[in-house]
């Protein structure tokens, strides 16, 4: 494990459930800490959580440094069930849909945000795949919960860039539907 961790063979998803998965068997006990975009491993130290860095070789870290590593905002510990919500978002995200298979995506996003409903990373995987699929009334729905769930400045800039993308595509379908009124 230390090996894999030093090398940062895998994201900072993989190698934190791995992480986590070693520990539960040694007796370790860690805690998934997701940040804005991030997802680290975390023990505690009396009133202390100390973060343990999968993508930075396993490096233990205070959550003060982590948190101005990774947005600002404090660390949200999240249970198994969110934990996997988060898996079956990036799997929709980066297995699913650069395969082609929307369908598939869509119903691995459901799953996740049923099983973790205020996942912002989630929220925005399934608005992004919505204006790729042109349901454009349903993505603007999704990013209205993803502002209400007020994310951390890395997912609002990707909030902002996609409702850009969202009013370029309004704009051209009522330009299509005017011209051909004509």
């Amino acid at each position: 494990m230390t090996s894999t961790l030093l090398k940062k063979r895998g994201n900072c998803l993989g190698l934190t459930t791995a992480l986590l998965a070693v520990g539960s068997r040694v007796g370790a006990a860690a805690m998934p800490l997701l940040f804005d975009g991030h997802i680290c491993a975390c023990l505690f130290e009396g009133n202390e959580r100390v973060v343990i860095e999968c993508s930075r070789g396993g490096a233990l870290i205070s959550e003060r440094l982590a948190m101005r590593l990774h947005g600002e905002s404090r660390g949200r510990l999240l249970t198994d069930e969110e934990l996997l919500g988060v898996h079956l978002a990036n799997r929709a995200a980066f297995v699913l849909v650069p395969r082609g298979k929307t369908d598939a995506a869509m119903r691995s996003l459901d799953q996740a945000l049923e099983a973790f409903p205020d996942y912002v990373g989630g929220r925005i995987n399934r608005a992004t795949l919505l204006i790729r699929m042109g349901l454009l009334d349903e993505a603007s729905a999704e990013l209205d919960r993803v502002i209400r769930l007020e994310p951390g400045p890395g997912y609002r800039r990707v909030a902002r860039d996609l409702l850009g993308q969202l009013i370029i595509r309004l704009v051209r379908s009522e330009q299509t539907v005017a011209t051909a009124g004509r």
